[in-house]
């Protein structure tokens, strides 16, 4: 049987060698069976193959006016992929009016836990006793 959260599959977009390593190690603690890919830059991401069996959650640390040009804001359109914006350009306000979840930077491994947790359906919400 499938342990949870396998359904999520993470592209962290990063230039940054190390910063890129250190979010796909904590992601794959937080998440041991997501899928997680890491590209430089949004150029990159069609050497991606697709998983259509996946939710697709892109991880950019990239200003709101770059995810439009760069086409990130289209390509996640188009797979109904979820796009969340690391702190540092833009407020966490603007990023949410655009729909985008927003995350720490620098983050913690408790962070990407509370992201991958964020796309995890739990069945009915039931109010907080």
């Amino acid at each position: 049987s499938a342990m949870p959260m396998s359904h999520l599959r993470f592209v962290i977009i990063e230039k940054n060698e190390l910063i890129g390593l250190d979010m796909e190690t904590g992601l794959k603690d937080a998440c041991p069976n997501c899928s997680i890919a890491r590209v430089p830059d949004v150029a990159r991401l069609g050497d991606l193959a697709p998983d259509l069996k996946r939710r697709t959650i892109f991880i950019t640390g990239d200003r709101l006016a770059n995810i439009d040009e760069s086409g990130l804001a289209l390509i996640a359109t188009q797979q109904g992929a979820q796009i969340v914006v690391r702190a540092g350009h833009d407020t966490d306000e603007a990023v949410r009016l655009r729909g985008y979840e927003t995350m720490p930077s620098p983050f913690t491994d408790l962070e990407l836990v509370e992201i991958a947790k964020r796309f995890t359906p739990v069945g009915p919400v039931t109010p907080a006793a």
